[in-house]
């Protein structure tokens, strides 16, 4: 026996087997047609009069009344095959019959569906469910007779729904170790908050956001191609995508070249190239900020000045800094004085691309030839005299590329026969020194040579002047520096030279227009 429920001592019918709840005659798809006991039966007719057996020689009908036709077919209710459906996700399934007389209608015969979802008469279970869980029901249907049917289960299992993410990227998408990237993505299928993890295995970023436009600022590091990760969950469900980051290192600071940096004041810019190798882009810039190319330095006056250089790759990226300095000796004076015997350093003042020195004229029997123990440099923008004896006036003839050249002087040395430069040594023959002759700048070392590397000297005639003094070696290299805004009448020096090599260096002062050179002996 189909259709009912065994209670025990009882069954129950799944489908009400009556035409009504106030007509408990059979309806033409009851489940109590033909399914009584004939040797139960006591009486010949119902409670209509009618025979209580019918057809003829059938079965008699459970209940007080015989249905007297052909009884009809019970429809048979399929479930939907697709039984899991998301949240905020739009869900269609029908429910189908088969058997008795269409057309069918369909209801819940029992259990509940989660809200957002509903069920059509015409079998249709659709909407977007906004509940998760499981939920079961079972769904009468019913043909155009009246007869009904009634469903297996049927469970329904709504879940969370599955966040996405699309355009998932970096921007830029390459760059370098140290500048900042945003990785951007919109996120969707949300309902509500989510949670989200940046990664690249080493670097990590967590957070929650409600907006579907994921945005995320970091900072380079490493280098390489990188690969990022996001995820985004949301109650318990995740998703993920990876984008690519190419990290270029930086190149490396520039390096410093073997050109000297100490250099002869000159009208003539400084070009600053020279003294930085590099494969990339140089910048340059100074106490005053960048360097306009071509770079170059103003070296009209003395002092020192320092500077910075960057490269830039062809990547885009910029090294650190590499910072060096320049020493500009100051001008050598259109005239000057000094002791018998001193080491006079001439420096041209416009540079050219060759040099000729010339002594008391600008014709060639003036012109100065290489004499190390007399004149050195005679070729180059600076001339040494090696120990003056006598005054006289020096010219420097300058050459340009293009063949053109020009005379730098005179340059006046005069020689104080007053004094003797210290340290130097003269013959049985040395002229008498003049009366009356005045000093208006002189150095006496005590003693020469240094002892234990202690060099002490008193600088005399600069009282109330700007003094500078220099200590150099015999390149021209400024070893030691020391500046007064306003020298004693006997301005004492010492300096400890311990630490540079043993040799010859010259000790020089400028003030007031004036220079004296004295050669130092350190061993």
């Amino acid at each position: 026996m189909t259709n009912f429920t065994d209670g025990g001592n009882n069954l129950t019918t799944c489908v009400s087997p009556f035409v009504s709840p106030t007509d408990a005659r059979l309806n033409g798809c009851s489940p109590a047609i033909n399914t009584g006991d004939n040797a139960a039966n006591a009486t010949a007719t119902d409670l209509a009069g009618n025979a209580r057996v019918f057809p003829n020689g059938g079965r008699i009908d459970m209940g007080a009344y015989e249905y007297q036709g052909t009884p009809g077919q019970t429809p048979t209710v399929a479930i939907p095959g697709v039984s899991t459906a998301t949240v905020g996700v739009a869900f269609s399934q029908n429910f189908t019959a088969a058997g008795g007389s269409g057309p069918y209608s369909y209801s819940v015969a029992s259990g509940s569906l989660p809200t957002g979802l509903g069920l059509a008469t015409t079998g249709v279970l659709s909407g977007t469910p906004t509940q998760s869980g499981s939920f079961t029901i079972t769904v009468l249907g019913r043909d155009a007779t009246g007869c009904s049917g009634v469903s297996a289960a049927y469970v329904l299992t709504v879940i969370n729904a599955t966040p996405t993410i699309t355009g998932f990227a970096a921007n830029p998408a390459a760059l370098c170790v140290g500048s900042p990237v945003t990785f951007m993505a919109t996120i969707g299928n949300l309902m509500g908050s989510y949670s989200y993890t940046l990664t690249n295995g080493s670097l990590t970023q967590t957070g929650n956001s409600t907006s579907t436009t994921f945005s995320q600022s970091v900072t380079a590091s490493g280098s390489g191609t990188q690969t990022f990760t996001l995820t985004a969950s949301v109650n318990g469900q995740s998703a993920a995508s990876v984008t690519a980051l190419t990290v270029n290192p930086l190149p490396p600071a520039p390096t410093l070249t073997g050109v000297s940096r100490t250099v002869n004041a000159n009208n003539t810019p400084l070009p600053l190239g020279q003294f930085v190798s590099a494969p990339g882009t140089l910048s340059f810039s100074g106490v005053s900020g960048a360097i306009a190319n071509p770079p170059t330095a103003n070296i009209s006056t003395g002092g020192v000045q320092n500077f910075q250089v960057t490269q830039t790759d062809a990547n885009g990226c910029i090294s650190g800094a590499t910072p060096f300095s320049i020493t500009v000796l100051p001008p050598t004076p259109g005239n000057q004085t000094v002791c018998r015997s001193s080491l006079v350093v001439l420096t041209a003042l416009t540079t050219g691309v060759r040099y000729e020195w010339y002594k008391n004229g600008q014709s060639t029997p003036f012109k100065l030839t290489e004499i190390a123990s007399i004149q050195r440099g005679t070729a180059t923008s600076s001339l040494t005299l090696v120990s003056v004896q006598t005054t006289a006036s020096y010219y420097c003839k300058v050459f340009q590329a293009n063949g053109s050249f020009t005379f730098d002087g005179p340059l006046k040395v005069t020689v104080d026969y007053s004094c003797i430069a210290p340290g130097a040594r003269l013959g049985a023959h040395a002229v008498a020194a003049t009366e009356g002759a005045e000093v208006p700048l002189s150095i006496t070392l005590t003693p020469n040579p240094v002892v234990d590397g202690q060099l002490k000297a008193v600088v005399r005639g600069v009282a109330g002047a700007a003094l500078s003094v220099d200590l150099l070696d015999l390149n021209g290299q400024v070893v030691r520096s020391q500046h007064w805004a306003s020298a004693a009448g006997e301005q004492v020096i010492e300096w400890n030279i311990a630490a540079q090599p043993a040799g010859q260096y010259l000790l020089q002062a400028q003030a007031a227009g004036q220079r004296s050179t004295a050669k130092v002996i350190h061993r």
